[in-house]
């Protein structure tokens, strides 16, 4: 399918994924004028490094951090939030200390986010750098950070998936809902990084929500598209727990109609029609397929379809029922078919055989499996049991102003099917209420 961005508001596989916690430096303005470089050894300036401070990201929170450089005689420093530390402004440096004195940080009472620390120098000749020509190292203090949602569930209904979750968080943090059409890597948040309502992702993600609802609405969905949902908490200080994830695989759509042909593989959860004897006296499974016929029985026809060889479903025979020109049933052969498969749990869940009591021009919940006559009138598979032997046949149901029945077909045990008409039988039904389970 098509990866592209769904615009509209909103599986489950559901699981939990590791996050990229690195963080770009967070970068203090310097002046722009020539020579103003704390760390380049100018003239008699003091010039430093400091150790042992983390690159990106770290849960430790105690550090003892090393000043040491060419013509230091004494540095101080200031220490805090990122978001609330100015490296710039001279006030709330800390006392003179010399060199071979460690600065000692200790950040336990501290909640997670990134920190900023900023360190000034003097020379031996007495001179300080200004406060705008500090030496700064920044890192994403994440002790524990956000704890991530519990019991994410996704409910597909027609034409709306609806989200919902639960778990407590923190004051001032809040949900926020990724969705892609393309892939789990595509709704992973950066740590440090703002994220607002319809922002767009560099991979192409989307921010569909964000605030303390614990649940989300989601229409204008394609049916048959995938889509990856990702819930998230992030916290003032823009740090993010590890995601919730669904994969919601053909919205709305339990079932495809396979070509035949193919690997045997992609009819391995088809839909199983009925039984019948063969002419070895052994019973065989029945399948639901639909062929293409053109002339008088003109239509995109249901059937049953016989396994080919060593059970081949791909390489088997589709036994459609129609009428020929003198109003007459008749079964046709196709070798050229398409097989109904389950893409949603399995037969008896998603997709049923129910019991039809009255007639009805339309059931909602049945599948269409294709059309038949000039006017391409939409017809939807059934199936009825042999008086004889006792065994589902699938065919096609008819619905005409009272009169409704399922016109099947019957091997006659020797060469032939023969066509056969039942008033109690069942079609088949889909239920588009579907909820991902939580993994």
């Amino acid at each position: 399918m098509g990866a592209h961005i769904f615009l509209g508001l909103i599986s489950i596989s559901l699981l939990s994924s590791c996050v990229d916690r690195r963080m770009p430096t967070i970068k203090v303005e310097k002046p722009t004028d020539a020579g103003q470089n704390a760390n380049a050894a100018t003239g008699n300036r003091a010039s430093f490094d400091l150790s042992n401070v983390p690159e990106n990201s770290s849960s430790k929170t105690q550090f003892s951090i090393k000043v040491s450089g060419e013509n230091l005689s004494l540095y101080r420093y200031k220490f805090g939030y990122a978001d609330g530390t100015n490296c710039s402004e001279s006030s709330d440096y800390g006392q003179a200390t010399v060199p071979y004195i460690p600065i000692e940080l200790d950040l336990s009472e501290m909640e997670d986010g990134a920190v900023l620390l900023c360190v000034i120098g003097q020379n031996n000749q007495g001179s300080w750098l200004k406060a705008h020509e500090a030496v700064t190292k920044s890192w994403i203090k994440k002790t524990n950070g956000p704890s991530e949602v519990l019991g994410l569930t996704v409910e597909e209904q027609p034409d709306v998936l609806s989200l919902s979750w639960q778990g407590e968080i923190p004051e001032g943090s809040e949900y926020i809902v990724v969705a892609s059409t393309a892939s789990f890597d595509d709704i992973i948040l950066k740590d440090g990084e703002p994220y607002q309502v319809n922002m767009i992702l560099d991979n192409g993600a989307k921010i569909i929500s964000k605030g303390l609802s614990q649940s989300l609405t989601i229409n204008d969905l394609e049916q048959g598209e995938d889509y990856y949902y990702a819930v998230y908490v992030g916290n003032k200080r823009n740090l993010y727990s590890l995601p919730k994830i669904a994969f919601v695989e053909s919205f709305n759509q339990p079932f495809a109609w396979q070509p035949s042909g193919q690997d045997e593989s992609l009819y391995a959860n088809s839909v199983l029609g009925g039984k019948q004897i063969s002419n070895m006296n052994e019973e065989q499974n029945l399948y639901l397929c639909r062929a293409l016929h053109s002339g008088v029985d003109n239509g995109l026809i249901v059937g049953q379809l016989v396994p080919g060889p060593n059970n081949s479903l791909g390489q088997g025979r589709c036994y459609s029922i129609a009428f020929n020109q003198n109003d007459e049933l008749r079964v046709i052969p196709k070798n050229s078919y398409d097989v109904l498969v389950i893409n949603k749990g399995k037969l008896g869940e998603q997709i049923t055989w129910k019991s039809i009591e009255t007639p009805a021009a339309v059931y909602p919940e049945s599948i269409v499996s294709g059309y038949e006559g000039i006017a391409m009138d939409q017809t939807i598979a059934c199936r009825a049991t042999d008086d004889e032997k006792n065994l589902w046949r699938p065919g096609l149901a008819y619905y005409e102003a009272v009169d409704f029945g399922c016109n099947y077909s019957v091997y006659n045990g020797t060469s032939a099917l023969i066509t056969s008409t039942a008033t109690n039988f069942e079609i088949l039904t889909y239920s588009n209420v579907f909820t991902v389970p939580d993994l």
